[in-house]
């Protein structure tokens, strides 16, 4: 019997651990130190072992190592001789009845301290941390403080042997990208993180690898000024633009002249407009289509210009980007509050959605899981038109089609050689071989 008892004992023990751990890293922050500023002296204690993790859990981790194992010697060492003698006079399982016994009490011991000494007492933390860590503080210190010696210990043997193997260089791991994404996605299914907020943690967290051309105003759509257009055009221009800045180019983008501010005229009239516009001109950032986001993001800022104009790699004018266009890389696209909204993607009654061309690939993963994108995808083209001009190979007609990922895209309508409309809808049977 004393024997059960010590190990119960030593179980409870090694549930104490990991809950204190749990606990005193899990509490928030902000209560502990209100608690202390108010002169709580445990909260002070579980702010001082918080902010030393790394110690903290090394010295827990090595006490629930060394309490496992005398819980097992313990038990192998009592326990199993009892029990092995029980079966041999009852007469089970002959002469392998001590070997038996000694797995049974393992395997027991191990079952319990999985229960009771892990998983319990750390779920426990979990729920009531705040409360926990400050009953667990001072008792914590003491340990840590008595064992912090054999940890040090343990830590110079670890570090020699590494460096005999040759392994004492080897970076420490850090959070991949890859994780941050994972872990945003189980935030959103626990409901702590909003699919809104998520959605726009993922984009700036894409930002480093999205290049410029993916969030710009392309040449087809920009709207401009032309100095061989008569003044009152150029005024009807200007003030029925909506833009807050527009490229003033001589006769074409071939021949850009500048970047004019709306708002610096508003207020001077029309006169001021047509006579002094080349003095009012401003030079804007020029930078190249391969950019990341990230990286104008950084141009905006130590320049304070508010528009910058990309050029692919034999300099020719493709397009222009905006603090606004920046903005909506990570909210969506913001309607406009002048002109009826006209947005990039919508679901229809029957499930089908109806998608303007420019609208990006990121926005299009929000809502559709495709994931047998064409080489590339991101990379050399970042909108639905890039995709479908990939996959179809050419610039298409209305009505070709194609299928992806258990989903038919349809072009439905072109402006020109610009893909306008497609329609996306989920794949039949049918409809297994693209249209040609």
């Amino acid at each position: 019997m004393l024997e059960l008892l010590i190990i119960i004992a030593l179980v409870a023990l090694n549930g104490v651990c990991p809950m204190s751990e749990i606990a005193l890293v899990s509490a928030r922050k902000a209560r502990l130190k209100r608690l202390a500023e108010a002169g709580n002296s445990r909260a002070k204690v579980a702010l001082e072992l918080a902010a030393n993790p790394t110690s903290l859990l090394s010295t827990v981790q090595s006490a629930i190592t060394l309490v496992g194992i005398f819980a097992g010697a313990f038990g192998g060492a009592t326990l199993a001789g009892k029990l092995g003698r029980y079966f041999m006079e009852a007469g089970l399982f002959g002469r392998a009845a001590e070997e038996v016994a000694l797995a049974v009490v393992v395997v027991g011991i191990t079952f319990i301290s999985i229960i009771f000494g892990e998983l319990i007492p750390k779920r426990i933390a979990w729920v009531y941390a705040d409360s926990l860590s400050l009953v667990v503080a001072k008792p914590t210190r003491f340990f840590y403080y008595a064992g912090l010696p054999a940890v040090k210990v343990l830590s110079v043997c670890t570090d020699f042997f590494l460096k005999i193997l040759g392994l004492d260089k080897i970076p420490k791991s850090s959070l991949s990208a890859d994780e941050l994404h994972v872990m945003l996605a189980e935030g959103q299914q626990a409901g702590l993180i909003e699919k809104s907020e998520g959605q726009m943690l993922e984009r700036i967290l894409n930002f480093d690898s999205t290049r410029v051309d993916a969030l710009m105003t392309p040449r087809e759509d920009v709207l401009w000024i032309n100095t061989e257009d008569g003044p009152e055009k150029q005024w009807q221009t200007l003030i029925s633009s909506g833009h807050t800045y527009l490229p003033v180019c001589e006769g074409s983008f071939d021949a850009i002249l500048g970047v004019v501010s709306v708002k610096s005229f508003i207020g001077r009239g029309q006169q001021e407009f047509i006579y002094n516009m080349k003095a009012h001109l401003r030079q804007p950032l020029v930078v190249p289509d391969s950019t990341s986001v990230l990286k104008i993001v950084e141009e905006f800022k130590r320049s304070g210009e508010h528009i910058a104009l990309v050029v692919d790699e034999h300099g020719t004018f493709e397009g222009l980007i905006t603090q606004i266009d920046l903005l909506e890389g990570i909210v969506g696209e913001l309607p406009s509050g002048d002109e009826e909204e006209d947005p990039m993607l919508v679901q229809r009654e029957d499930g089908s959605y109806l998608i303007d061309g420019r609208c990006s690939l990121n926005e299009l993963s929000n809502h559709l899981e495709l994931e047998d994108l064409p080489e590339g995808a991101n990379d050399s083209f970042h909108s639905v038109a890039g995709l479908v001009m990939t996959k179809l190979g050419a610039v298409p007609k209305i009505g070709q089609s194609f299928e992806l990922d258990r989903h038919r895209f349809e072009v439905i309508d072109m402006d020109g050689r610009r893909i306008d409309k497609v329609l996306i809808s989920k794949s039949s049977p049918k409809r297994a071989v693209p249209s040609p």
